[in-house]
């Protein structure tokens, strides 16, 4: 099967229009409601279902829509909440018009092989606190074989030292130039994670890194990796690039718009090789 492009707005357009829309902070219950429902609009041609999860008194959603395919799943998440303070552009506007950018370039692509499921979560924030908080452990992962989390993705700085990392031996992997796109995840999956970085890799860098195992599991992929099916989280590295992240400043003036498509379309690159799909490259340039 080959995946062709959509018509319509260039990519780059429609991804900062949905950053630009969504962007705003997004903790209390009436503004995730706001950017629920702009979302579920965005996704109206997949007939998206909500997921509606109690937790410590709080309701969580998950906006869920799919094509199905043979059985089995590949699943891609991101979440759409925030901390209190911050617009939250970057963290995590940007991943959720990546997923929003998937929604068109998949939504006629007849699936032969394993079913796409697009996940919009809302509790994410609470999860270093509560694993069980973040509303994507309450996914049903049957016949998942891959769940990738998109988390953070539209902060790029190709200038000589704006790329940090954790500690001085894991400089090899991070660089020192904060200009690509990272796959991060458990230590015995950094093959299948290196064989999709080539994959993706185009107009935009994409690395596999070697991470701390704390960091490599904050998010939404985290329920995943624990049964043990192959759990990426797709990330700018946040906290090692954006002097902004989760701070009051992550807006979405800083974010290049170019990149974030170029990141968008390099997830549809991994997707589509999950998906065991050839794909064509966007008829609009980014």
């Amino acid at each position: 099967m080959i995946l062709t492009s959509g018509v319509g707005r260039p990519a780059s357009t429609r991804i900062v229009d949905d950053l630009l829309a969504l962007a705003g902070p997004r903790s209390s219950d009436a503004d995730l409601a706001r950017a629920l429902a702009l979302c579920t609009d965005r996704l109206a041609p997949w007939k998206p279902q909500r997921q509606e999860v109690d937790h410590a008194g709080r309701r969580l959603v998950n906006l869920i829509a799919e094509r199905p395919g043979n059985g089995r799943w590949v699943v891609v998440c991101a979440h759409l909440d925030t901390l209190p303070h911050t617009p939250g552009a970057n963290d995590n506007a940007s991943g959720v018009a990546v997923l929003l950018h998937l929604a068109e370039r998949f939504r006629d692509v007849p699936l032969s092989g394993p079913g796409l499921r697009l996940v919009i979560t809302t509790g994410e924030e609470d999860m270093a606190r509560d694993p069980r908080a973040g509303s994507s452990a309450h996914l049903d992962l049957t016949g998942v074989i891959a769940l990738l989390a998109v988390d953070t993705v539209g902060y790029y700085d190709a200038r000589w030292g704006t790329q940090a990392c954790p500690a001085w031996w894991w400089r090899p992997w991070f660089g020192w130039r904060g200009d690509y796109l990272a796959l991060v995840g458990p230590p015995n999956q950094q093959t299948h994670r290196r064989n999709l970085a080539r994959e993706m890799t185009a107009d935009l860098p994409v690395r596999a890194l070697r991470a701390p195992l704390r960091w490599s599991l904050a998010g939404d992929h985290v329920t995943a990796a624990r049964a043990g099916i192959l759990a990426i989280r797709i990330t700018d590295t946040d906290r090692w690039r954006d002097p902004e992240y989760h701070r009051r400043g992550d807006t979405s003036a800083r974010l290049d718009p170019r990149h974030l498509a170029r990141a968008g379309e390099a997830v549809t690159r991994g997707v589509a090789m999950l998906l065991g799909m050839t794909l064509r490259p966007s008829a609009h340039p980014i």
